[in-house]
């Protein structure tokens, strides 16, 4: 069994990331509990926010090569551009109902996108009601 020996903890400033995404040039980008997407590009470098989005950003994807597909649990799923930090909602509701648990997020390759909203019920801060 391979053990954690060559294993690198890149700290970023924040609790909580959910989900990582790694670009062409090897940085990491990851949601913290607080609404910032960070990007790291490796030991030592320093940790960016990329973006503030409303929620708890939990499922990261690339949506094209300048954008991030977010799943921001009661915002909805969301577009943050690389370039200009601009937030944009793509859906915060699905036949007439509220997204309340936007979890995570796969992009086909013909551009359509496929998530997950975890509760019909309760915001992730509930979790635990769901379960009950």
């Amino acid at each position: 069994m391979r053990g954690f020996d060559d294993v690198t903890l890149v700290p970023l400033g924040g609790r909580g990331p959910e989900d990582v995404l790694v670009d062409g040039q090897g940085r990491v980008y990851a949601g913290l509990d607080d609404g910032r997407i960070v990007r790291a590009a490796g030991t030592g470098a320093p940790v960016e926010t990329v973006a503030q989005v409303p929620g708890r950003p939990l499922g990261l994807e690339f949506l094209g090569e300048d954008e991030l597909l977010v799943c921001a649990s009661q915002a909805g799923l969301l577009a943050v551009s690389l370039a200009t930090q601009h937030v944009r909602i793509l859906t915060d509701e699905v036949d007439g109902r509220s997204l309340r648990a936007v979890n995570n997020a796969a992009v086909a390759g013909d551009g359509s996108i496929f998530f997950t909203d975890s509760s019909q019920r309760y915001p992730i801060p509930r979790w635990r009601a769901d379960i009950v």
